[in-house]
């Protein structure tokens, strides 16, 4: 029994064969599928962490870049204020030159000269050395008598007549006695070399002339 038994099996080897080949082949394809999708999906795990790499990367360029920009603004802020706080301390600087220098003409101009003062020799000195000064740090006068009024460089003080004009005016005016030209100087302007006015001057002008009524 066992003998025909095992030769109905030997008949059928034939047909089983092929089929277990071909699940064998169908089995060795599936496993290379899935060992293939297995190494893409390793490929695509390292492409991903190479992308969070750079992004990561990126945002600390990015946060570096901004970091760079904002001290660069802020030491360019900081600069403007210590070139603002500068200017403001050498105008002021200016400012108290001109005060004292203003202080000494007035004192020599109203001085008794009938009589021999040595500090009047003192204070002229110390004229000359102001106004030195004032050259190097670029301050120079503003020239105004016999020009035309500008209220740019002058503010005006007082109007006089033509008449009056002509009696105020020193010897050797080459100046024209016309509406708006200023005649007298009360206090001088100043001004930069390169034409920033420090101080305006005050000034004394021709008054317009009045229109002749019909």
């Amino acid at each position: 029994m066992n003998w025909r038994f095992w030769k109905r099996r030997e008949q059928a080897s034939p047909v089983a064969h092929p089929l277990e080949r071909e699940n064998h082949a169908l089995l060795q394809e599936q496993a290379t599928f899935l060992k293939g999708l297995q190494t893409g999906h390793l490929a695509l795990q390292e492409q991903q962490q190479e992308t969070v790499r750079l992004v990561n990367n990126l945002a600390r360029m990015q946060y570096r870049w901004n970091q760079a920009q904002t001290e660069k603004l802020d030491r360019a802020l900081q600069d403007q204020r210590d070139s603002s706080d500068r200017e403001k301390s050498f105008e002021t600087s200016v400012h108290g030159l001109l005060v004292l220098l203003d202080d000494m003409e007035a004192i020599v101009e109203h001085a008794d000269t009938s009589v021999d003062n040595p500090w009047l020799g003192v204070i002229g000195q110390w004229q000359k050395q102001i106004k030195l000064l004032l050259q190097e740090l670029g301050v120079e006068p503003i020239s105004h008598l016999g020009t035309l009024f500008d209220p740019k460089t002058a503010e005006a003080m007082d109007t006089v007549s033509k008449e009056e004009a002509a009696q105020k005016v020193q010897s050797g005016w080459q100046g024209i006695f016309e509406p708006y030209t200023v005649v007298d100087i009360i206090r001088k302007g100043y001004r930069l070399v390169d034409g920033k006015v420090i101080r305006k001057a005050q000034v004394v002008t021709i008054e317009e002339e009045p229109h002749a009524s019909n």
